[in-house]
C-alpha cells in the first residue's frame, strides 16, 4: 500500500478506478471544474 498527495479534492462519490497499473479518479479545481485525473502505479525507487 502507498499513500497518494494530490492537490485538489477528490469526489468521492465516483470511486476510483484501477485498470492495471494505471488508475482514474475525479477531482476538481478551485472553481469546482470536475477534471479526471490519471495516475501510474510504479515501486518505490
Amino acid at each position: 500500500m502507498a499513500t497518494v498527495r494530490i492537490p485538489h479534492p477528490v469526489f468521492t462519490y465516483i470511486p476510483p478506478v484501477l485498470r492495471g497499473n494505471t488508475i482514474y479518479f475525479v477531482a476538481s479545481s478551485e472553481g469546482e471544474v470536475p477534471y479526471v485525473v490519471r495516475g501510474r502505479l510504479t515501486p518505490a525507487r
